[in-house]
């Protein structure tokens, strides 16, 4: 009986964690997630995070190997009129 109430326990913290993490979340498919997790919730929990976590994880690795945003601006940023200091400068922030 024991047993089986620590499996509970952990299966809800495991959906509680997912599910604010999908709250907090910027993703765009955000209410496709919540609705998974509500619907399907240890199943939709552990899906979220094989699924999207480690993605995040993989992005995060990704970029460990880019240029630092400094060398990017000064290589990048070479432009002759205000305009063009502005427009850049706004491409790099949308990236």
């Amino acid at each position: 009986m024991i047993l089986y109430g620590t499996a509970t326990a952990i299966a809800f913290i495991i959906w509680a964690l997912m599910l604010i993490d999908v709250i907090k979340s910027k993703h765009p498919k955000k209410i496709m997630w919540l609705l998974i997790i509500i619907l399907l919730p240890l199943i939709g929990a552990v899906i979220y995070a094989i699924v999207v976590k480690l993605r995040k994880q993989e992005v995060t690795e990704e970029q460990v190997g880019e240029q630092p945003l400094e060398q990017q601006l000064s290589e990048s940023i070479q432009p002759q009129t205000q305009e063009q200091v502005v427009e850049q400068i706004q491409q790099t922030i949308q990236i």
